[in-house]
């Protein structure tokens, strides 16, 4: 889910359109995971809040791009054994309140304009997180790139939403070829994906 963003920000967040270094443990810490458990992470916080998650941020600047949930601070570290969780000492790039959009580092979810303070609730993420990692995970290779490990959900599979972002509500088209190997499932060539200007594959 991709949403625009209000001009009212909450003070933490870098006042102009660049990118800055931000540090956590201050006003929150973050939970950083790849690319790939992130999305199909919001799609559960989606449903559980509203569409209305929390800051979420999505960094595509790097090879193994990775998204930053903002979370409270001094969350229960035990929370979070197979994710990166960033608090006192760390530093998260954080964009501007108008970039929402790619490339480079963006908003994917940013705070909302209604209530800025709030954050993602920590309980809540655990058990998308959890979900998510009991979910199958495929082989995608994008037309012309290169090959990378992607969750795979049923609607997926059948070319109903989006392989990247997860949503049906706009044209798609396709977007390369998914492999199951963990039950010998064939090739797949029904992914599809809105255009997603600048995403890096």
């Amino acid at each position: 889910m991709i949403v625009m963003a209000d001009l009212t920000a909450p003070p933490w967040m870098p006042p102009t359109d660049t990118v800055e270094a931000v540090a956590a443990g201050a006003f929150w810490d973050a939970v950083a995971v790849p690319q790939h458990i992130g999305l199909n992470a919001l799609e559960y916080l989606d449903r559980s809040s509203e569409r209305r998650p929390g800051p979420i941020v999505w960094d595509s600047s790097i090879l193994q791009p990775r998204i930053y949930f903002l979370i409270p601070v001094g969350t229960e570290t035990t929370m979070w054994r197979h994710e990166r969780r960033l608090s006192v000492g760390t530093y998260v790039a954080l964009p501007g309140p108008t970039t929402v959009g790619p490339p480079g580092v963006y908003w994917l979810v940013p705070p909302s304009p209604e209530d800025p303070q709030a954050l993602v609730d920590p309980a809540t993420l655990r058990r998308a997180l959890d979900r998510v990692r009991t979910e199958t995970t495929g082989e995608y290779r994008p037309a012309g790139g290169r090959l990378q490990r992607m969750l795979v959900t049923s609607t997926q599979l059948a070319g109903g939403s989006c392989i990247i972002c997860g949503e049906t509500g706009r044209p798609m088209g396709a977007a390369g070829v998914v492999l199951v190997p963990a039950d010998g499932s064939p090739e797949f060539d029904s992914w599809r994906a809105h255009d997603h200007v600048g995403f890096r594959v």
